[in-house]
């Protein structure tokens, strides 16, 4: 088969420093470009490195102003606007944002597919201009899309019902890696295994990461154990949330903030907690989430349909009821005083369940399908 041109649009930039749609970019344009495809992703200049190419990946900057209601809208015009005058096969969107712009590839003749990663509008952090101008993109894109995708299955079945398109499944996948002995958490953090409760994530609001830390706060018998949160807040959310957590821990020294980790101590921090807590109001899916049951962690995530779909309370994790708080810290008492081997048990299963469903390698050829397709070649 012929080489593809591929750009993707509508995210901060790579390498992923935080969100899930950073990572998901990431690892698709890694696999394609390592199928033999170029790949060029436009990127945000305040995020990506000073360099050309990353992974093989093409970097193009194009310009933005880095305020809450310009940087993501702004940024996917110009990146739309470029893209549409270059020689690519297929202009993939990411990012609602991107969606207002899809209009200029499309006529430009290009090929466009947009992968829909949430209902954002649905969040009740937004107010409801916010809200209708997030929705609207939503519906613009999946008019203007040739392809649309999106990454769990109940997002597929509401954006069919809402766009009246057929929207094709690209769950996100999983780099399964060895487990970590806690050599430089310890160092670093104290932390010695199993001793502490962690959140691993962007710091944002509808995360509810203070619930977190208010039923840690709660819990009896708890001296010897810990609370990590590892992230850092987005570019919308500023530094108001984290440092409002930051009020919430009362100088409580058995919580701690590590900031945006990877590599080495983030494989550390996913392999040895005792528990990964997510009770989150709104997701796509979670990667975070799926990384710590990769591990062969337990996790306590809220009912909502993106957690519903891969965890089975009682089996490979657990489920708290979503805006019930009480509720929320009497389950996490309950499975903090459960045997180590209960949880044990369960954190297999989570990590088999993992490795069943969530794979880069078979995501990426349904994309290399789909643009093919696009281009007339066979069906996905």
């Amino acid at each position: 088969m012929s080489k593809l041109k591929v750009a993707f649009i509508g995210l901060k930039g790579i390498p992923a420093k935080w969100g899930g749609i950073e990572v998901y970019v990431e690892e698709i344009a890694k696999r394609l470009v390592q199928r033999g495809h170029e790949v060029t992703v436009y990127c945000r200049k305040w995020f990506t490195e000073n360099n050309d190419f990353y992974s093989g990946i093409k970097i193009v900057k194009t310009p933005t102003i880095k305020t809450k209601a310009t940087d993501a809208l702004l940024h996917g015009f110009t990146s739309s606007l470029h893209a549409s005058f270059q020689n690519y096969n297929v202009i993939h969107c990411h990012g609602l944002a991107s969606y207002y712009s899809s209009i200029f590839p499309k006529l430009w003749g290009k090929r466009v597919v947009i992968t829909v990663h949430a209902t954002s509008w649905n969040e009740p952090k937004w107010n409801h201009f916010a809200a209708e101008t997030i929705k609207r993109a939503a519906f613009l894109g999946m008019r203007m899309a040739d392809t649309i995708t999106t990454i769990s299955p109940f997002l597929k079945n509401f954006l069919e019902e809402i766009s009246g398109k057929r929207v094709i499944l690209t769950p996100p996948g999983v780099n399964i890696k060895p487990d970590q002995k806690p050599k430089h958490i310890y160092e670093k953090y104290g932390l010695k295994g199993q001793d502490y409760i962690l959140f691993m994530g962007r710091l944002d609001s509808v995360k509810r990461i203070d619930w977190i830390i208010k039923a840690f706060k709660a819990l009896s018998h708890s001296n010897e154990l810990k609370l990590v949160i590892a992230g850092d807040p987005g570019p919308s959310d500023s530094l108001k949330y984290k440092n409002y957590l930051i009020r919430l821990t009362e100088g409580d020294t058995r919580i701690i903030f590590t900031g945006f980790q990877s590599g080495r101590i983030k494989e550390e921090l996913l392999s040895n907690c005792l528990l990964f807590v997510l009770p989150s109001i709104s997701e796509g899916v979670p990667i975070a989430l799926l990384e710590a049951m990769s591990y062969g962690r337990p996790s306590l995530v809220s009912i909502i349909p993106a957690h519903t779909h891969i965890i089975h309370d009682n089996k490979n994790g657990f489920l708290a009821p979503l805006n019930n708080f009480e509720c929320f810290c009497q389950k996490l008492q309950s499975i903090i005083a459960l045997n180590q081997n209960i949880l044990q048990n369960i954190g297999n299963k989570a990590r088999k369940y993992i490795q069943k469903n969530f794979n880069w390698e078979v995501t990426v050829k349904v994309f290399e399908k789909i643009y093919y397709n696009l281009l007339g070649g066979e069906d996905v």
